[in-house]
């Protein structure tokens, strides 16, 4: 059985082997007790699992009295984008990034790098915050997230969505149908962009292998030349590549 990969920014491992709600809950509670208290908004790529692991670390950090920002699926920036935008005092993205699919892991990140340092000696000695009954926190959904990072980036000085627009650009997207499917093409759109979407439906299956090398951007590359595209534009399952 392999390992998990186990850092101080977060796990992976394969979901059912080394990847389980038990070591969820662990390093979970280990990050709840580094906060200490307060929010900790949690995203998700389109991983059949990421659902799974959402409940186990949504559990740890509501046992640890730390109410839960549930911003669903969205790519591992717009998480980011989204968690300085709320002033929550962490972050879980759950990704395994360009991973096979039978792999998953959770991407920890605060604004406190002391905080960070913390968690992995915590994990390590086992340790937890747990509150009673009365203090145990809530699940609160935020439907925002991807609207706030397509402003962020159309209100950029140097964005001109007219200019585009006047170019009459062409762009095949391949969003292995994971998180940036969400926000891609209709991003390409507003700035102007005649969009075809390729593999862009957020379902949990994977098309291709997630890496987007060129050895699995082939049918991307196929279908640049197919539309007459000007340019393809290939992602991972969190849309940070």
């Amino acid at each position: 059985m392999r390992e998990p990969i186990i850092s101080i920014s977060g796990i992976r491992g394969i979901v059912g082997e080394s990847f389980t709600p038990e070591l969820i809950l662990r390093i979970t509670s280990a990050f709840a007790k580094a906060v200490g208290e307060g929010r900790v908004l949690i995203a998700r790529d389109t991983r059949p699992s990421g659902e799974m692991a959402f409940c186990a670390a949504a559990s740890a950090l509501m046992g640890a009295g730390i109410d839960v920002i549930d911003v669903g699926i969205v790519p591992t920036p717009t998480a980011l984008i989204c968690a300085s935008k709320l002033n929550v005092d962490g972050c879980i993205v759950i990704t395994a990034s360009h991973n096979p699919p039978e792999w998953n892991g959770l991407e920890l990140s605060t604004e406190d790098e002391e905080k960070e340092d913390m968690v992995l000696d915590l994990y390590e000695r086992g340790e937890m915050r747990l509150v009673s009954w009365d203090k145990v926190g809530r699940v609160h959904r935020y439907e925002g997230a991807v609207e706030d990072h397509i402003g962020r980036i159309l209100s950029l000085n140097w964005i001109d969505p007219p200019l585009i627009r006047s170019r009459g650009l062409k762009v095949v997207v391949d969003c292995c149908n994971g998180a940036g499917s969400v926000i891609t093409p209709e991003l390409l759109r507003r700035m102007g962009c005649q969009v075809v979407e390729l593999y862009c439906d957020p379902d949990g299956t994977f098309p291709r292998e997630p890496e987007p090398t060129p050895a699995n951007l082939t049918d991307l590359a196929r279908a640049v030349r197919e539309n007459e595209a000007d340019l393809g534009i290939g992602h991972d399952l969190d849309a940070d590549r």
